[in-house]
């Protein structure tokens, strides 16, 4: 399969679920450039290979549909936690729409950690999250696990993890089958990269 099959293949499936409107030469120009860089790049394993080529195309063609984005810095005041729920609703365009957002922290002064708790609202269901953290400069895993938790349970897509190359974190919001879809993807990938045949017909 060559790289304009590949680009395309992937600019079908996100058109097909309505996530962008279009696919542009240039968008296909700047995420070829980094498929090829990605994809001859020897200090890579076979499976960051696969993952990187992909999540670059995501990332080059996503511009098209911002709303579905999600970016901050992973460094941050933990009183930015109410905001980054919020930044994550607002990429469901609507779907989600907390009413309210609570978070509180409370310090440990016996081991040093801090207890964090969050309540938010989720289409009418409530939703709390605990987690602690050594540490208030930099987003917890815990919290995000928390959204990914949210999404699974109560809405209708997942936010996908597409790697930056520095602090900064992405996330796209897209339809649960979408993401199945580019999962059973990137499965392929990393055993093969097969001809376009076999890959058209593979969802």
């Amino acid at each position: 399969m060559t790289g304009p099959e590949y680009l395309e293949h992937i600019a079908q499936l996100l058109l097909q679920y309505g996530i962008i409107q279009k696919v542009t030469a240039e968008m296909k120009r700047h995420a070829g450039e980094e498929l090829h860089r990605h994809a001859t790049g020897s200090y890579l394993q076979r499976w960051e290979v696969s993952s990187a080529c992909l999540l670059e195309t995501l990332r080059h063609f996503l511009p098209e549909a911002p709303q579905r984005l999600v970016w901050f810095d992973a460094e941050m005041d933990d009183s930015a936690y109410e905001d980054l729920v919020r930044r994550f609703a607002a990429a469901t365009s609507g779907e989600w729409s907390p009413e309210q957002v609570e978070y509180s922290v409370n310090a440990d002064k016996n081991v040093g950690d801090f207890h964090c708790t969050l309540d938010v609202d989720v289409r009418g269901a409530a939703i709390h999250g605990e987690w602690t953290t050594p540490s208030l400069k930099w987003v917890a895993n815990d919290f995000l696990d928390l959204i990914e938790h949210i999404a699974q349970t109560h809405l209708s897509g997942g936010f996908v993890a597409i790697p930056m190359h520095d602090q900064t974190m992405l996330f796209a919001y897209l339809p649960h089958s979408c993401v199945r879809d580019l999962a059973a993807l990137l499965d392929l990938l990393e055993h093969q990269y097969p001809d376009f045949v076999t890959f058209a017909h593979t969802f």
